[in-house]
């Protein structure tokens, strides 16, 4: 194809390259090498005629298009002055002209940002009251209506969270006493009232210490194991697959993982208690020189039954704590395998975060009624 490019200038003096005949992939070259070489020569602006132009292929815009990018990233322009109705066709086919870029989105004001955060903590609180509301159905109502959870299930999950449990939670608390002890005695010495000890460590440990240590070690360990797996099941939705086959999640997967916690975190949280003395014990008969029957006659004169079942019954709901939010992120979990991380992630600090909560609103109640 024929191609004929003319150098000249406008009355006003900028170098304009008119261009003659066809341009194509064969001769595209000879263009872009002749308007380069104008631009060197002028940098800051060129035109380009191109009422003459016959016809013109894709390569041809396409050329175009470089020279217009190149010249514009030096800082000058390539304008066009003219074209007919064929070139003007193929120009409108090809990105000759770039898009303003869309201005950023406005970030939300102090209002606004109040306002999601009040509907997504309301959405939630909503989605967990449901969550709560099915689970006590299918554990409360559902065995009278002769819709039981297989033993193995909850024996199983009872034996993960109860019994593989024993180990971490009697050294934990256990040191735990021993501390109570050790600090505890630096300053009771100086009175010459080292028999106290007992009296401290019984009731931090049955009443706080207990209860809350037993039930932040399962937290990280059963309640992110809940997480996980009900994520897990999730992503690779057998959680729909359960329900395709018209079983219900919550009363097959969910309801024997609340027996068993509820089952197990009473009698960790005694375990926990008894560890917790014994340490106590421990450096009470061997570093402050106070005899086992005086440390025992002073830690039963000390503690009362009420005061064991007020740790009971937080060692209590705190089980369901570490279940439902457990349970919850894991419905709620969101992509693959980097989602599941996250939400096991996030159940394991809520759940302490919520056990803590809990603690302190059980000892102003209890405090309150005496």
């Amino acid at each position: 194809m024929h191609l004929e490019l003319r150098n000249s200038s406008d009355s006003s003096g900028v170098p304009t390259v008119v261009v003659a005949g066809g341009v194509d992939h064969q001769n595209a070259a000879r263009l872009y090498e002749a308007v380069r070489q104008v631009a060197r020569r002028a940098p800051h602006r060129v035109k380009l005629d191109l009422s003459p132009l016959e016809t013109i292929d894709s390569a041809g815009i396409a050329t175009l298009v470089t020279l217009r990018r190149e010249i514009e990233a030096r800082g000058g322009s390539l304008e066009i002055v003219a074209m007919n109705e064929q070139s003007a066709r193929m120009a409108a086919m090809l990105p000759w002209r770039r898009e303003a870029p869309s201005p950023p989105p406005a970030s939300p004001s102090f209002l606004e940002r109040i306002g999601e955060g009040s509907i997504s903590l309301a959405t939630a609180l909503l989605e967990v009251l449901l969550l709560l509301a099915e689970i006590f159905y299918w554990g409360v109502i559902g065995p009278f209506r002769r819709k039981f959870v297989k033993g193995s299930a909850m024996l199983e999950q009872a034996s993960y969270m109860g019994a593989d449990a024993v180990p971490i939670v009697s050294l934990t608390t256990f040191l735990v006493g021993v501390t109570l002890a050790l600090l505890s005695s630096l300053q009771l010495r100086q009175f010459g009232a080292n028999i106290f000890v007992a009296n401290l460590v019984g009731v931090a440990m049955v009443r706080e210490m207990g209860p809350l240590i037993a039930a932040i070690i399962v937290a990280g360990r059963s309640g992110s194991a809940v997480a996980a797996e009900i994520a897990t099941m999730t992503v690779t939705e057998e959680i729909d697959a359960i329900r395709t086959m018209g079983l219900n999640p919550i009363r097959f997967i969910v309801l024997p993982k609340v027996y068993a916690i509820t089952l197990t975190q009473p009698l960790i949280t005694i375990l926990s208690d008894f560890m917790g003395i014994f340490g106590g014990f421990l450096v009470a008969v061997v570093a402050l020189d106070i005899g086992p029957t005086a440390f025992v006659n002073q830690l039963l004169k000390t503690l009362f039954l009420w005061d064991i079942t007020t740790g009971l019954i937080k060692s209590v709901v705190f089980a369901w704590i570490i279940v439902a939010v457990g349970v919850y992120k894991g419905f709620k979990v969101e992509g693959g395998a980097k989602g599941v991380g996250l939400v096991t992630t996030d159940s394991v600090v809520i759940c302490i975060f919520l056990i803590i909560v809990a603690d302190s609103a059980f000892s102003l109640f209890f405090e309150m009624i005496g």
